[in-house]
């Protein structure tokens, strides 16, 4: 899919958002795995303890979802310090009838966006 991304047969949103359904796992165990499997840029830790002290606000913007991320930066710096940080991401809903995660979307912070490389 990112072959086709790159030359341009589909968008980004529409390739991660079936990368994304592929995923058999609930969102607690995808959320699990990848807090320990994944690692910060070595110059992260620095950089956020540089902004912490002199009150600079750090916030992170991703294609990604804001709660993973926010799991994520809980267990690399710990939840007091993630609270701290604004995310600029997409969202989950959990689509079990029961609403805990056994199933899960990415939501678009903005649905209608889908550009190509031919756009620019």
């Amino acid at each position: 899919m990112n072959l086709d991304v790159l030359h341009d047969k589909i968008c980004f949103r529409d390739s991660f958002k079936q990368m994304l359904d592929s995923v058999t796992l609930s969102f607690a165990e995808c959320s699990r795995v990848l807090c320990e499997n994944i690692t910060l840029d070595p110059g992260f830790k620095a950089f956020h303890a540089y902004c912490k002290e002199r009150d600079i606000p750090v916030i992170i913007v991703s294609s990604g979802m804001a709660p993973l991320i926010r799991a994520m930066l809980g267990v690399l710096i710990g939840e007091e310090d993630a609270r701290l940080i604004e995310i600029i991401a997409n969202d989950v809903r959990f689509t079990d009838a029961a609403g805990t995660g056994e199933t899960w979307e990415i939501v678009f912070r903005n649905p209608d966006s889908c550009v190509s490389l031919a756009d620019d």
